[in-house]
């Protein structure tokens, strides 16, 4: 579990001086952001066609048809995270990858081919939230 800190911060208006002594000359603005916690879980890997986890931890696959995978994460997000996935391998640049849904629990892929249609292939994954 990762923790991301956003530290407050106070601008003045114009010809204003910032508390980090940096001096302003355009038009008048305020930004104010207070200090919170952010968790993050970060969960990565690659599959093999087969459906098989090649590198990273804390998922599971479920190869459920061709071309369409399951990953199980082992511990819960606590939001819906973000998936982001692409092909690996020596495959033609139109085959392609897609993040059919997304929960806190799972995330669905589909990988298809240089027409479209379904057909596995490996590829490599990042979920964050």
């Amino acid at each position: 579990m990762y923790t991301a800190v956003v530290k407050e911060v106070t601008t003045a208006g114009a010809y204003g001086a910032s508390p980090t002594g940096f001096t302003f000359s355009a038009s008048p603005f305020h930004r104010r952001r207070k200090e919170i916690a952010v968790p993050h879980q970060i969960i990565r890997g690659n599959v093999s066609k087969e459906g098989d986890r090649v590198a990273g931890q804390n998922f599971k696959v479920l190869h459920m048809s061709n071309g369409k995978y399951a990953l199980l994460f082992n511990q819960e997000f606590p939001e819906t995270p973000t998936v982001t996935a692409t092909i690996m391998g020596d495959y033609n640049r139109v085959d392609n990858v897609h993040v059919e849904s997304v929960t806190t629990e799972q995330a669905v892929l589909v990988t298809g081919d240089y027409y479209g249609a379904l057909s596995d292939r490996p590829f490599g994954f990042i979920a964050v939230g």
